[in-house]
């Protein structure tokens, strides 16, 4: 495949020369000024840029703090040309993003290995790009499968359907979506944030794995006692993700998994536990988490109680409004509350 080089040069001697050097190895497009040159990149990337920097107009810096602004340009290798002898517009050059500096007059061989070395290095780097993206999106499956497993565990050991997991989850980023059209969490919700929470969803009840069994499976109604015990799970899952935090490379969906585990049994008037945080204390994860998971127990089938169909289990969701859930998050569930049947049916019990 034929490389295409740009030469930038208001001079027409100039142009020639280098094209002259390099027609024989490269594609060679010409350009008179600055401006023509952003003008012909709107329309093609060249795999580099020789440009000159004493031009009438927009000058080589000019040229090069465009292209640095533009997500495409500022990939392009540009090497600055120049007549001057003064050593601080070499180093003013590459300080402005410029690979390389070449003073004329040009010595032929010079200018062709310094174009295929440039060429080669950004090769280089796209490809590296390409192979670093590639492993971190094999880690990134890995670590979700991981979290999800763990996530499982903890509902097996529970005696619960494995699907609780997978539905508090949709039913979180379906609530999470919702809240960035036009509510007033949207700046919160952003990419990195819907990203996070389908990581740390599935790690809500992680401190589960601390408790007794027999709390776990227990049929019959807990004492005082043992509800204290059983609500322990929020701490012994801060604790744990602390611990994983301590040792992980990637932080950012632990982070949000320690402050789920810990919050999602807080209610917005202070009643709730461990910690009896009120209102915006409890973070936007936790009170996302709350509806969902209430949702789903209120619907999963137990053995304490009947479960409840849709309407039934929205009344209850409704009634919790200011006292048990954030206002503003019941009214975004209004909004996608069929959603959230959907998801039900879907993952359900015998799913």
């Amino acid at each position: 495949m034929s490389r295409k080089v740009m030469v930038v040069d208001d001079v027409s001697l100039n142009v020639r020369m280098l094209e002259d050097i390099l027609k024989n190895d490269y594609i060679v497009l010409t350009a008179q000024s600055g401006e023509e040159a952003l003008g012909y990149l709107k329309k093609i990337t060249p795999d580099l840029i020789l440009l000159d920097n004493t031009m009438k107009g927009m000058s080589g810096f000019d040229v090069l703090r465009v292209m640095r602004k533009d997500s495409v340009l500022k990939s392009i290798p540009v090497i600055l040309l120049s007549s001057n002898e003064d050593d601080s517009v070499e180093i003013d050059s590459l300080e402005e993003g410029a690979v390389d500096f070449i003073r004329r007059p040009y010595r032929a061989k010079c200018v062709q290995q310094r174009v295929k070395t440039h060429i080669e290095l950004a090769d280089y780097r796209k490809n590296l790009e390409q192979v670093i993206s590639q492993r971190s999106k094999q880690i990134d499956r890995m670590e979700n499968a991981f979290m999800q497993c763990l996530g499982e565990l903890v509902e097996f050991r529970s005696g619960e359907s494995g699907n609780h997991i997978v539905r508090t989850t949709l039913y979180c980023e379906a609530l999470a979506m919702e809240l960035r059209d036009g509510y007033p969490y949207e700046n919160e919700v952003t990419e990195w944030f819907m990203e996070d929470l389908k990581k740390a969803a599935p790690l809500h009840d992680i401190g589960k794995i601390g408790v007794r069994d027999q709390l776990l499976i227990c049929e019959d109604e807990l004492t005082i006692e043992e509800k204290g015990e059983l609500e322990e799970h929020t701490l012994i899952g801060e604790e744990i993700l602390s611990r994983l935090i301590e040792n992980a490379i990637i932080k950012g969906y632990l982070r949000m998994a320690k402050d789920l585990a810990a919050s999602h049994h807080e209610n917005y008037d202070g009643t709730g536990y461990p910690k009896h945080l009120i209102g915006m204390e409890i973070p936007l994860i936790g009170r996302i988490m709350s509806i969902a998971d209430t949702y789903d127990t209120l619907r999963a089938f137990s053995h304490r109680r009947e479960p409840m169909g849709h309407e039934e289990a929205c009344q209850v969701i409704f009634s919790g409004t200011g006292t048990k859930f954030d206002p503003i998050l019941v009214q975004a569930f209004r909004a996608v509350n069929i959603q959230f049947d959907d998801i039900f049916q879907d993952y359900g019990e015998e799913s």
